[in-house]
């Protein structure tokens, strides 16, 4: 993202860190992160993860996508 990571663990688990204004670390709150924590712990099996501007967006290996942070539905 611009201002925040995500890691994808083997475990499946997804981990953030950085900027979190939106909500887009999927933690429940927008407190910023400096260190890396599990994002989203009842989210389980993610097999893929985008850090886009201000959002996130994850893939679970049932096919299901998950998404955080700013939802901007304007085009310009």
């Amino acid at each position: 993202g611009n201002n925040h990571s995500l890691l994808l663990g083997k475990n499946g688990i997804v981990y953030g860190y950085g900027n979190n204004k939106y909500g887009q670390l999927g933690l429940g709150t927008k407190n910023d992160r400096i260190v890396d924590v599990a994002t989203v712990n009842s989210l389980t099996d993610i097999v893929y993860v985008i850090a886009g501007t201000d959002y996130s967006l994850v893939l679970d290996k049932e096919g299901h996508v998950y998404e955080f942070g700013l939802k901007d539905d304007q085009t310009n």
